[in-house]
């Protein structure tokens, strides 16, 4: 196989796996609702008028908006924003864990082609 006929697989893989990414992305990276209130924030939902439960991403976007408004200082407030980020972190790390999946299927289907 000559240098330049070893360009077009590689194209191939890099074009594959892009699009690997690309739709891992898009399909994971919409958390399933509804979603509860983390058990850290139930009491400072309950006073500021939010939802125990998230039914789409406008209620939490709503939610997040409310907490971030708020004073350190008031009760909870610390607790409820470290337990977002928490949860936060775990679906990032999710997501990672997807797609590095994703693209070890597409790159083992890639082997078995050549």
């Amino acid at each position: 196989m000559t240098t330049k006929n070893l360009h077009v697989p590689i194209r191939n893989l890099i074009g594959a796996l892009c699009m690997a990414l690309i739709s891992t992305g898009a399909a994971a990276g919409q958390p399933a609702f509804p979603q509860s209130v983390p058990p850290a924030c139930t009491a400072l939902a309950e006073r500021h008028g939010v939802p125990s439960l998230i039914e789409n991403k406008t209620q939490a976007r709503s939610a997040e908006a409310k907490l971030n408004a708020l004073s350190v200082s008031e009760e909870g407030v610390h607790e409820c924003r470290s337990a977002v980020a928490r949860i936060k972190a775990q679906y990032r790390e999710h997501l990672r864990e997807r797609a590095i999946q994703s693209v070890k299927g597409w790159v083992q289907e890639w082997r078995r082609v050549e």
